[in-house]
């Protein structure tokens, strides 16, 4: 959990709470242990002093950075696939019998992809650090409360409030520098604001709206928007950014239409992916915070696994396959391989569907665990799809 209603905060002592003979009252979740420097892992490698900046940015928890790193991705590989699939880049003439030599495939296919695919991965570091540093900040009186939050480093005062804000300022600004180094980095800096925006109004929707995860997909839905905008600003099989005027276009959607020699229907693939990563995040999202639903629900926080509780497999079930059936579509308007069937849609389905039947919901370590896979693979299982359609219509033309 990562913040309480402010209506369960006591008006004191910075969330704690003391008896008449002065010790404090343990939180909302029972007893919890003493903070212990870890000694092993990537924090123990570490000195000491960064040791708290390194958990707010959540090194030590990677799973979190493909939640920011693969919208980005499915967006520059969909928008790929446009401009390849309607001929507004010349690619290299590779007949299907050559399909076995992979080497001028990814040369003149994926290759290019690979610098502002860098970019993305380098960004999503500090986006996320940035997103989690900020929530920490603002939640941190009532992370006190909690047993699973109360040791992060700006509850248990390791970093002050100002210096977390200091922090917050220094990874956007890092940020802001690896968005001028994409392709058509105008476009990626304009899609890139509402992420921003959305991402710093998360820590207080989750004490306003029952549904503060559908905030946080349309929050993290919008990297797709950056990923297809840098696609847009590439110079054809180089992967650099085109400094004419591709680099200027603004309106993506409209462009990648103009630049189609057939209706290609650009906006509904983009509302495709669009919603089906809103749909993702409410899906593990909600997995995620019923690991704490019993202190959520005595703290008077609200969220969707409150919401729904025993209902939670049933809706799962149902926005999984609104989500299967989204990436369908997509791959039906654009006509896409079977590979992106099988891969995508089929993996994404598999995945879903064996985390549906399989999470105990009242387990909070099966929840993590399944958080954590599910946006592993499911994610994994889009990209490649992607990948296997993009091979496909470059070898096709």
């Amino acid at each position: 959990m990562d913040s309480v209603a402010p209506s369960a905060l006591p008006s004191k002592n910075c969330g704690l709470t003391s008896t008449s003979q002065g010790r404090e009252e343990e939180p909302i979740g029972g007893p919890s242990l003493q903070y212990e420097t870890p000694t092993a892992g990537i924090l123990s490698w570490v000195p000491y002093g960064l040791v708290p900046y390194i958990q707010l940015m959540r090194f030590e928890k990677p799973h979190g950075y493909y939640t920011f790193l693969f919208p980005h991705m499915y967006g520059l590989l969909w928008a790929s696939i446009a401009l390849e699939q309607f001929d507004t880049r010349p690619s290299a003439s590779i007949s299907a019998s050559k399909l076995t030599d992979i080497t001028p495939i990814l040369k003149s296919c994926l290759l290019p992809l690979a610098i502002p695919a860098g970019w993305f991965i380098l960004g999503s570091v500090f986006l996320r650090g940035a997103a989690c540093t900020w929530n920490d900040t603002i939640d941190a009186p009532y992370d006190r409360l909690v047993t699973r939050c109360r040791h992060r480093p700006i509850a248990r005062g390791a970093v002050s409030p100002n210096r977390a804000h200091a922090f917050t300022i220094l990874q956007s600004l890092a940020g802001l520098v690896i968005l001028a180094q994409l392709p058509n980095s105008a476009a990626c800096t304009v899609y890139a604001l509402p992420l921003a925006i959305l991402i710093a109004l998360y820590p207080w929707a989750k004490r306003v709206t029952n549904y503060p995860q559908v905030l946080l997909g349309v929050a993290l839905s919008c990297g797709q928007l950056v990923g297809a905008a840098a696609a847009l600003g590439l110079k054809p099989e180089t992967g650099v950014p085109d400094r004419g005027t591709k680099a200027l276009e603004l309106n993506i959607l409209t462009e990648l239409d103009v630049r189609s020699t057939s209706k290609s229907r650009i906006s509904e693939v983009a509302a495709c992916f669009f919603g089906a990563n809103v749909l993702s995040a409410v899906i593990v999202d909600t997995v995620y915070a019923h690991q704490d639903l019993q202190d959520d629900i005595k703290a008077g926080l609200k969220s969707t696994a409150i919401l729904w509780q025993e209902r939670t497999r049933l809706v799962l079930g149902v926005l999984s396959v609104a989500k299967v059936a989204l990436l369908a579509f997509a791959g039906v308007i654009m006509d896409l391989h079977a590979s992106y069937f099988v891969l995508a849609v089929g993996g994404t389905a598999i995945v879903l569907g064996v985390m549906t039947c399989n999470v105990d919901l009242r387990d909070a370590e099966d929840c993590g665990h399944w958080f954590r896979h599910s946006i592993l693979w499911s994610g994994l299982a889009i990209m490649a799809g992607l990948c296997g359609g993009l091979i496909n219509v470059h070898v096709r033309n």
